[in-house]
């Protein structure tokens, strides 16, 4: 799949209100030249992950539901690394 046509694919108003922020931030982040500002916009990006991870109409049986939390987790290993990055930068 090309880009982004994943996130098409989720049927979940939480899961396109959120993935939205996540774009938002990851534009901060790339757009951002000081380590702290990216830092910053990194822990919001991390705060809209745990929004997805936490969410309290996950059910394992819906395809939907499995797919945001492979995304989700997939992402947040991604800001994890960022954070720790800028933490030794």
């Amino acid at each position: 799949m090309k880009g982004n046509d994943f996130s098409k694919k989720i049927s979940c108003p939480n899961f396109h209100n959120q993935y939205s922020r996540l774009l938002d931030d990851r534009k901060k982040i790339n757009r951002s030249v000081r380590s702290m500002e990216k830092t910053i916009y990194a822990e919001d990006y991390e705060e809209h992950l745990k929004t997805l991870l936490n969410c309290q109409n996950y059910d394992l049986h819906k395809p939907d539901c499995r797919n945001c939390r492979i995304v989700a987790n997939l992402k947040k290993k991604s800001a994890e690394i960022l954070i720790n990055l800028q933490a030794t930068a």
